[in-house]
């Protein structure tokens, strides 16, 4: 939940599952989320509407064992960073940035070195440019991931704003918005 918060928009209660009650309000902006793989916990975070614990005893498991074992909770947390944050996509941006200039001061170095004492091993030449160009690929592999995040972001259709209140606005147009789904 902390690493999810941190880099995304959307704000998540520590330790709170998918069973909740819900406003009849929230469960009408809920109804036009039509995505597949739906993270709950995340979409209503990123309503915006106000959220209160309500804390109760969870009594021990009749029968069985949990269907969540490590591996779908791991699909879970992917399916959350996935949904909500293109920080995947800024990091290896970054890596590829961070990996370019190091090879461009590595470079740098090895021209010092063959000035100063003769002439560096020609594995040294070979393993600055891969470095470089391995590099300037994840550059462009972060920034065509940004266009794909974006054209995603526009293919979910999700509701831009979710009205919480209205205020002087007669009956049969709030009572219109909540029957026309």
């Amino acid at each position: 939940y902390s690493f999810l918060k941190a880099i995304s928009h959307i704000d998540l209660i520590n330790g709170a599952a998918d069973f909740r009650l819900l406003d009849r309000k929230v469960v009408y902006y809920l109804r036009r989320y039509r995505e597949r793989d739906r993270f709950l916990r995340g979409i209503i975070g990123d309503m915006g509407f106000r959220q209160k614990i309500l804390p109760y005893k969870e009594k021990p498991r009749m029968r069985g064992i949990s269907k969540y074992n490590l591996p779908r909770m791991m699909r879970l947390a992917l399916a959350g960073v996935l949904s909500f944050s293109s920080f995947p996509l800024k990091l290896c941006s970054s890596l590829g940035i961070l990996i370019s200039c190091i090879s461009i001061l590595y470079a740098a170095w090895m021209v010092y070195v063959k000035i100063a004492y003769g002439a560096p091993s020609g594995m040294a030449s070979v393993l600055v440019g891969v470095f470089f160009i391995g590099g300037v690929q994840l550059v462009f592999i972060g920034v065509l991931g940004e266009y794909l995040a974006s054209v995603l972001k526009e293919v979910k259709v999700r509701p831009l704003y979710c009205i919480a209140e209205t205020i002087n606005l007669p009956e049969a147009v709030k009572t219109q918005e909540f029957s026309s789904t």
